[in-house]
């Protein structure tokens, strides 16, 4: 069976983000059904003071994807990945903060703040029926420029429920981001970021 999934939620200014909506194709059947996606974005980010860190996390209602799955009776297959994160998703639960960062490590040279996205290649994710792990390859862009990037996932399967999870590091000079820094303190290279889907 084949499944294609789709998540938009669109904000208040129009943007392709307004509300919560989850559309499951099954291709191998003449018709489709609506289906409750749930996903947690969540990031840390700690600084050149042991005890100075913070952590964010993206608001699920206004971040877009879409994948396809399909299994057969050993094997459970994730391909056709997209993530579209707008900034105004970002938060780490102080706007003057917020503000900064999506100054100092997103905005573009000519002062665009573009979202971050991400792409699969020609490739996809396969692990056996009841679950295991896998990568997934694709292209990340953030603040506008593009690197290969490999999504490591974890994959199971909890009472006829999927989910999938992760852990990886972002390093922000290999964007091209010089770590911003305020009054002595200054942000890591490495921002570490953990995400569910189920």
């Amino acid at each position: 069976m084949k499944i294609k999934i789709s998540r938009h939620a669109l904000s208040q200014s129009r943007l392709p983000f307004l509300f919560f909506l989850c559309m499951v194709t099954l291709s191998s059947l003449a018709f489709a059904e609506e289906m409750k996606l749930n996903s947690a974005i969540v990031f840390n980010v700690k600084t050149n003071l042991f005890a100075v860190q913070f952590d964010g996390n993206a608001d699920p209602e206004k971040v877009l994807f879409e994948l396809t799955l399909q299994t057969t009776e050993s094997s459970l297959m994730i391909s056709e990945v997209s993530v579209t994160i707008p900034l105004e998703a970002l938060s780490t639960g102080i706007k003057v903060r917020d503000k900064h960062m999506k100054e100092k490590i997103f905005q573009t040279q000519d002062g665009q703040q573009p979202p971050i996205l991400f792409k699969s290649q020609q490739n996809s994710c396969v692990v056996e029926i009841k679950g295991g792990d896998c990568t997934l390859n694709g292209e990340l862009e953030i603040a506008g420029r593009n690197l290969p990037t490999a999504i490591p996932l974890h994959v199971e399967q909890t009472e006829g429920t999927w989910k999938a999870s992760g852990q990886m590091v972002i390093l922000l000079d290999a964007f091209q981001i010089k770590p911003p820094g305020y009054m002595g303190v200054k942000v890591n290279n490495a921002v570490t970021v953990q995400y569910e889907v189920w």
